[in-house]
């Protein structure tokens, strides 16, 4: 190692500018070698941060080095030791180029010449026809809630204007949310009633959502506060979604299909130009 250590501490110089810049040095020095294969100082020439102290530099350029020897040895041991048909080896690994170049022109093709825009006309389309396919795999709930810290000194006033369920109360109550623990007053979004049990922590004793009253209001009371809850509505587990809880999901299978079908049409335009083309003939 001790030759690593020389190599090293030159290359922290390189990197913090205190040596020289190897960017402009008209050698590629080796820093390690395993067997025939060699490590240049070009190969690590981003490796380490400007900002790097010499010690983190030290570290991570020894790790690479460490990483980069085993990975070598590891394959050097492999060739001499496995009973392997390389040539079929190497086909594989050709065939594997071939698929990372093939895929990354179809995806850059893909995105480039794929319509993006849905309309919520096309959406709604999709749902329709497609609805039995939206069941639920989780409780959604429709409900407004508050809690009231107990240090709060008029609970009464907050619960009053809640159970009126007039509007013009509500907005008392939003004009003094500051003082609430926690709050939602829009009960015209379905919610993960999950997600509401872990606001309001009373409602974790609550296995299921359909056991809350519906279009009543709920107190409830523990160590954090009160809580009062009105549940609008709700859908169980195997309930078909409704349509905006499941409209993001809707977009993304219909902006697949469509790069289906594009990548379809492009590929047989491909074939039909080549034929035409004669770039591409089938002998019989």
């Amino acid at each position: 190692m001790k030759f690593l250590k020389i190599y090293l501490i030159l290359i922290v110089f390189i990197t913090s500018c205190e040596f020289l810049n190897f960017k402009d040095s008209p050698d590629n020095k080796a820093i390690a070698r395993v067997h025939d294969k060699y490590l240049y100082e070009s190969d690590i020439r981003d490796l380490v941060p400007e900002n790097a102290s010499k010690e983190d530099s030290i570290a991570i350029v020894e790790n690479y080095i460490y990483l980069w020897a085993k990975q070598r040895l590891l394959l050097y041991n492999s060739e001499l030791n496995l009973s392997i048909n390389k040539d079929e080896y190497e086909k594989l690994v050709n065939e594997y180029r071939e698929d990372l170049y093939i895929n990354a022109y179809r995806e850059a093709v893909v995105n480039q010449y794929t319509d993006t825009i849905i309309s919520a006309n096309e959406i709604e389309s999709y749902y329709n026809t497609n609805k039995e396919s939206f069941h639920l795999n989780e409780e959604l709930v429709k409900m407004k809630y508050i809690l009231i810290g107990k240090e709060i000194q008029n609970p009464i006033e907050f619960t009053r204007l809640f159970t009126s369920g007039k509007q013009k109360d509500i907005e008392k109550i939003i004009e003094n949310e500051y003082k609430l623990k926690s709050h939602n007053f829009n009960d015209s979004t379905w919610i993960r009633f999950a997600d509401i049990q872990q606001k309001l922590p009373i409602l974790k004793k609550i296995e299921r959502a359909s056991s809350l009253p519906k279009s009543t209001i709920i107190q409830k009371q523990d160590s954090l506060g009160i809580y009062l809850i009105k549940v609008k509505d709700l859908l169980t587990i195997n309930d078909v979604a409704p349509l905006n809880y499941v409209s993001s999901n809707i977009k993304q299978m219909i902006l697949h299909k469509r790069k289906q079908e594009l990548l379809k049409k492009i590929e047989e335009t491909l074939v039909t130009d080549a034929i035409k083309n004669k770039q591409f003939e089938e002998f019989k």
